[in-house]
């Protein structure tokens, strides 16, 4: 269940993503990533570091919550640039708290 809800908020801030009037038009943008998949890649650069960084400190505390919460804090920059995304404020919460539910039970994020 956990893993569904972290795929459909995932989704959902992808979907969120709006394109600003100020966008170069549709020709100069076939050579350039587009929001969903800059999104994607930035979800996947923080889920990598979560991956590398809560085994490491699930070996150090005997507390799994606190292993999750020191784990988002190595992963403070990826957080930060998966939030510069415009919206992301409304959903990351929920995802970052899915996320941390998935951590403590599974001890690893699934990668795509």
């Amino acid at each position: 269940m956990s893993r569904f809800f972290m795929f459909a908020v995932a989704s959902a801030l992808v979907g969120c993503t709006v394109v600003s009037p100020s966008q170069p038009n549709i020709a100069s943008q076939s050579t350039q990533p587009d929001t969903a998949t800059i999104t994607r890649t930035l979800q996947d650069n923080w889920n990598q570091c979560l991956n590398q960084s809560y085994p490491i400190e699930a070996a150090q505390t005997p507390d799994k919550n606190e292993a999750a919460e020191m784990a988002f804090q190595a992963c403070q920059s990826e957080q930060d640039d998966l939030t510069s995304i415009p919206y992301s404020n409304l959903i990351f919460p929920h995802l970052k708290a899915e996320t941390k539910q998935v951590l403590i039970q599974d001890g690893q994020v699934p990668l795509p």
